[in-house]
């Protein structure tokens, strides 16, 4: 298996179009994309926005099948995924210690953060999905547990994190930012 960045953010931060912007050659492995594939042949889902209302049974055995064919891949990988899922009241992890062990020693996370208001006018500019209404507050608190949740990984795993902020305006910014810490992991 190659080198995995494991690019993280809250929905809206600009994770995807941040990662459009690396000049690295990778594959680009979206677990969102991946398990909505696999959920729309096996349980019927219709839309990504799906995904968080099925069972975390389901979820848990979706989501150790999209890890299993991340790790046969040879080249260099950036995953693109979420540290946590809102679902209601509750937050659900992106992905575990255990998939994580199971990838690459070699491996690092990047949080693309953005702040919460920034992040509520980029939503309601994307009309491709259906989410939830959230307000300031609440996209406050999933940054929070986002933030207490990557940082967990990568004390536990030993490996670097780098915390990228997307402030309105500044996309290059973030992208030059992203795009130093894909050549420091991968060469």
């Amino acid at each position: 298996m190659g080198r995995t960045i494991i690019f993280v953010g809250t929905p809206g931060a600009g994770k995807s179009t941040i990662i459009a912007g690396i000049n690295h050659k990778f594959k680009l492995v979206n677990i969102g994309s991946e398990m909505l594939e696999i959920e729309k042949k096996d349980y019927g889902v219709k839309d990504r926005d799906d995904l968080r209302k099925l069972s975390a049974e389901i979820t848990k055995k979706v989501r150790n099948q999209v890890f299993d064919k991340i790790r046969k891949e040879k080249q260099d990988i950036i995953i693109d995924t979420h540290a946590s899922i809102r679902s209601g009241p509750r937050f659900v992890p992106g992905f575990t210690i255990e998939e994580l062990q199971s990838l690459n020693e070699l491996m690092t996370i990047v949080y693309i953060d953005a702040e919460s208001k920034d992040i509520l006018e980029r939503r309601k500019e994307d009309f491709k999905r259906r989410r939830d209404v959230e307000d300031s507050m609440d996209l406050e608190e999933q940054r929070e547990v986002n933030i207490s949740m990557i940082t967990t990984y990568a004390a536990i795993m030993g490996i670097p994190l780098y915390m990228i902020k997307n402030q309105q305006g500044k996309l290059e910014r973030a992208i030059k930012q992203a795009n130093d810490a894909v050549k420091e992991m991968f060469g």
